[in-house]
């Protein structure tokens, strides 16, 4: 009887723990985050309407420091390690940019970085100046160029040779693909990031060149004034998931700086960033996470290539993929209703990056948004940089945001369902990451 007594109690003691594990296994497994619990519409869109509240995103603004110091304490407030790559820049702090013919002013926006006019401006000829106008009398004038199609190196070639021939200002026309004729602002290029150009330079919309055409052949005015501050700094933000020191990493990356509010821009990316870093804080696993915002952007990505420069990524070797979010994800067309311009009820367009070893994950985890195309043949903006470093990266860019380098780039221009999708897919494109050997 005592025989008995023993295995009954043997098997009541065994049945008892085999229930607390079970118990136990499945309160973890309640407790293991969903990916809805922190990509919904209304999380996602208020983080790009906080980002586009700082205002001007242009690097070492006003705007962009408070971008910086946000995003660190939203990384501190999810127990990342957290840190800031500071570094010092010339910069130039625009007061006023405009063309003055008869009528008033036309605003403008400079080519940076800027070279300056005095404020009483630069007042001289204004002359068309396309590939069959000869250089002869073009000395002390203002060049107004007049490339053939939208082909931005067609531009950089007039301008080349406007200043030969001695140009002392150029103007061009640029305008938003929604075909309002606003001004588009252009990234600098990579010699003039830190020195100023040749001469004033200035861009205005397209929707203004019927006006100033009368101007042709007479003189006007052109204004480029504001501050330049020799010691300004811009920051890289980074926060750090380490599970284990020795596990290996993955790394998320977005720009953070723009020329202007930059709502459909870089708020969806800003957002998505910040959606990741606290779903991937709120999961067990075993590798480590890098979450990056880059200032510098629109300086041709100086802080994505200072980030490199100086090694605070992971080596590629540690690094299982980098995650990188580009400018305008989940943005739909719009299109004149009623005579009104409206955002499309659809994303329609968009584009996945990935090097080739990591393409089926991309392609597995984003089957639900077809209007976004696999691409292993491009590297779009800050994907370039990772690449050439020897990272296997994807990557999420664009899609039709006509206020892209606008100053009226708001968060209207962010389609918050799509927005959700992408971010949900994102995250599932991690975690087939995370499960590779």
């Amino acid at each position: 009887m005592r025989q008995v007594d023993w295995w009954t109690r043997w098997h009541l003691r065994s049945g008892l723990i085999l229930c607390l594990i079970a118990m136990v296994h499945e309160v973890s497994i309640a407790r293991q985050p969903t990916s809805s619990a922190f990509f919904s519409d209304a999380r996602l869109m208020s983080d790009v309407e906080t980002y586009y509240s700082f205002g001007i995103h242009r690097t070492s603004h006003p705007g962009d420091r408070r971008t910086s110091e946000w995003l660190a304490e939203r990384f501190r407030s999810l127990g990342l390690k957290t840190s800031t790559q500071s570094w010092p820049l010339r910069q130039f702090f625009l007061e006023e940019a405009s063309i003055e013919d008869s009528q008033g002013r036309i605003h403008a926006f400079p080519l940076w970085l800027p070279r300056a006019t005095s404020r009483d401006g630069l007042r001289a000829r204004l002359t068309l100046f396309n590939t069959a106008t000869p250089s002869a009398g073009l000395a002390g004038t203002i060049a107004w160029l007049q490339p053939d199609g939208a082909d931005g190196r067609t531009r950089q070639a007039l301008e080349r040779r406007a200043l030969e021939a001695g140009a002392a200002g150029i103007v061009f026309t640029s305008s938003d693909t929604a075909g309002a004729g606003l001004l588009v602002a252009q990234n600098a290029e990579r010699q003039y990031v830190d020195v100023e150009r040749p001469v004033p330079t200035l861009t205005f919309g397209a929707a203004e060149a019927g006006r100033l055409r009368a101007s042709v052949g007479r003189e006007v005015t052109l204004r480029l004034i504001g501050r330049m501050d020799e010691a300004a700094t811009g920051a890289n933000v980074m926060g750090r998931l380490i599970r284990r020191e020795d596990s290996d990493w993955i790394v998320v990356s977005t720009p953070a700086s723009g020329w202007f509010t930059c709502g459909g821009e870089r708020g969806p990316g800003i957002a998505i960033l910040l959606a990741l870093a606290e779903w991937a804080s709120a999961r067990r696993g075993n590798v480590n996470y890098l979450f990056v915002a880059n200032s510098g952007h629109e300086l041709d990505f100086l802080g994505a290539r200072l980030l490199h420069d100086a090694h605070l990524a992971p080596p590629p070797e540690r690094t299982r993929a980098w995650l990188h979010l580009g400018a305008s994800i989940a943005t739909p067309p719009w299109r004149h209703v009623d005579g009104v311009l409206r955002p499309s009820d659809q994303v329609t367009t968009g584009t996945l990056q990935a090097t080739a070893a990591l393409a089926p994950i991309m392609r597995r985890a984003f089957a639900d948004l077809p209007m976004y195309t696999l691409r292993t043949d491009t590297q779009i903006g800050e994907f370039r940089d990772l690449a050439q470093h020897g990272y296997r990266g994807v990557g999420v860019v664009g899609g039709s945001d006509p206020w892209f380098h606008v100053e009226r780039d708001d968060p209207s221009a962010v389609s918050a369902v799509t927005l959700a999708a992408v971010s949900r897919d994102a995250a599932a494109a991690l975690e087939e990451i995370e499960r590779q050997p």
